[in-house]
């Protein structure tokens, strides 16, 4: 039986997770018999090497790409898919067992699912998990939130492929933001859904796009917005009346008053602000667990006199009360 199902993973780079990243999905690939599509945008022979050795016990096609770009890269993987289905993944994360399955499950139980997600376990370039990632469950709930914030996790979505043509598929003006982009779009003809389940291991490491190009992706987001928004009120998108994202930076554009570099200095500075409380709040926990090891008694004697201190503060006041 022929698979209905395509896994899209776009490659740059010496892929130095890619051999996790094959392993992960070897399983679920051949549980559904799916197809595995790469878009080589410039990767190193060692990965080659990874994907031929692969390639002999499953279904994979490498195609050679011009090197432009994740969202040309995505683009030309979009428009070789000849199946219902298309899995995103990227090859420094890992896929969970299920993920393939329950999502296509979705998908069939659907007909309005344009997509459907997942939650995502955040991990390090070791693979020791840090945490999980919780993404919004139910149509309704992301409908209500997805105009205030990303309520899905890309690389771990599947599409309906008729929709992201209907859509056009990506677009290279909102790049690091192109997957907001394209769920604000997606929203607009259909339903998106997260599973409860992990669907990837999501790995935080260095040479994320995330973190390289964390203003531009910042700024890409709030055109992303605003364009949403725009077709809403039936006007020109932002991406029709500029070239590229750094033209409309440096435009008169404001949102809300504030024009957006001084509003991403103020989150910058927010988030500097936290970083030094969460670290003076760690310093205190520190010296004073080292205070209780080196001096018990003291420590209990301080204790015990604020004790005392809180008591009496206490019945003094329930003293004026009554």
């Amino acid at each position: 039986m022929t698979s209905n199902l395509t896994v899209l993973m776009p490659i740059i780079g010496e892929g130095e997770f890619l051999a996790d990243c094959l392993a992960s999905i070897s399983p679920p690939l051949l549980k559904l018999d799916a197809t595995l599509l790469i878009i080589d945008d410039g990767i190193s022979n060692n990965c080659l090497q990874l994907i031929k050795a692969f390639s002999a016990n499953h279904n994979v096609k490498c195609i050679k790409n011009s090197g432009r770009g994740i969202v040309d890269a995505l683009n030309t993987g979009l428009s070789l898919v000849e199946t219902e289905y298309v899995a995103r993944m990227d090859s420094d994360d890992l896929m969970c067992p299920d993920r393939l399955a329950k999502q296509v499950e979705r998908l069939n139980g659907d007909v309005d699912l344009v997509a459907v997600g997942g939650q995502a376990v955040k991990i390090d370039h070791e693979g020791i998990v840090l945490g999980l990632i919780r993404f919004p469950v139910g149509f309704k709930s992301i409908q209500n939130q997805i105009h205030n914030r990303n309520c899905m996790c890309h690389p771990a979505t599947m599409f309906r492929l008729s929709a992201l043509k209907r859509i056009e598929g990506y677009r290279k003006f909102y790049e690091t933001a192109e997957d907001f982009d394209l769920f604000l779009r997606l929203v607009e003809i259909g339903k998106l859904d997260n599973i409860q389940i992990p669907a990837i291991k999501y790995r935080i490491h260095a040479h994320q796009v995330s973190i390289k190009k964390s203003e531009k992706q910042y700024l890409a987001s709030c055109a992303a917005l605003i364009a949403a928004k725009n077709r809403r009120l039936g006007i020109v998108e932002i991406s029709n009346r500029f070239l590229t994202i750094e033209e409309w930076k440096n435009s008169k554009i404001k949102h809300k008053g504030r024009d957006y570099n001084l509003k991403y200095a103020q989150k910058l500075e927010l988030l500097i602000q936290l970083k030094a409380r969460q670290n003076r709040k760690f310093s205190r926990i520190l010296f004073i667990a080292f205070f209780m090891i080196i001096n018990q008694t003291r420590f209990l004697r301080i204790i015990r006199q604020k004790i005392i201190y809180l008591r009496g503060k206490f019945y003094r006041k329930v003293a004026r009360i009554t």
